[in-house]
């Protein structure tokens, strides 16, 4: 997950509170700071998961996530690698 664009350490955005806003713009880095993004984002396309793997993926008790096009999609710094995790059943048969 060290090179991961998806799962910044940091970010930050700026909304005016009170207001309602079309879209943020947010920007981030991965753990190392190797790869560093941009984008806008639409407030209403902000996910939260609380599942296992997020717990673990993010440290915390929940990861956030957000959809964003390609195109507005600006990478500013690296090469991210890519890293599949299937998330696991907990109700799976043998």
């Amino acid at each position: 997950m060290a090179n991961c664009p998806a799962s910044p350490r940091r970010g930050v955005c700026r909304l005016k509170i009170g207001r309602e806003e079309e879209s943020l713009e947010v920007t981030g880095d991965c753990h190392r700071g190797a790869v560093q993004l941009e984008a806008p984002i639409d407030p209403h396309r902000i996910g939260i998961c609380h599942c296992t793997n997020c717990q673990t993926f993010s440290g915390s008790a929940f990861r956030t996530s957000v959809l964003v096009t390609g195109k507005d999609f600006q990478l500013i710094k690296g090469n991210p690698s890519t890293n599949e995790k299937r998330p696991e059943t907990e109700n799976q048969e043998s």
